[in-house]
């Protein structure tokens, strides 16, 4: 098994994943440092769902003493 957001299960269960890619993903997932992927929006504003808090066009999504632990951007998120 691996986790995946509803976007990219939905790709995968239309087979645009080979199953050695997703097992590779598995051992070693890219997403520990930076995702990199394209964010299917249905507006031009950037909106991020977190738990039962909704956002918008907010970059900063958890700052620990004025330090960005999780930022976003257009070109994708940012873990530090």
């Amino acid at each position: 098994m691996i986790a995946l957001c509803p976007t990219h299960h939905y790709r995968a269960d239309m087979e645009e994943y080979r199953p050695t890619y997703l097992r590779e993903l598995k051992q070693s997932p890219p997403n520990s440092i930076m995702v990199n992927d394209a964010f299917s929006t249905m507006t031009p504003d950037l909106e991020i769902l977190l738990a039962s808090v909704r956002m918008i066009n907010a970059p900063r999504i958890i700052t620990v003493d004025d330090f960005d632990v999780i930022s976003i951007e257009k070109s994708g998120i940012i873990f530090h």
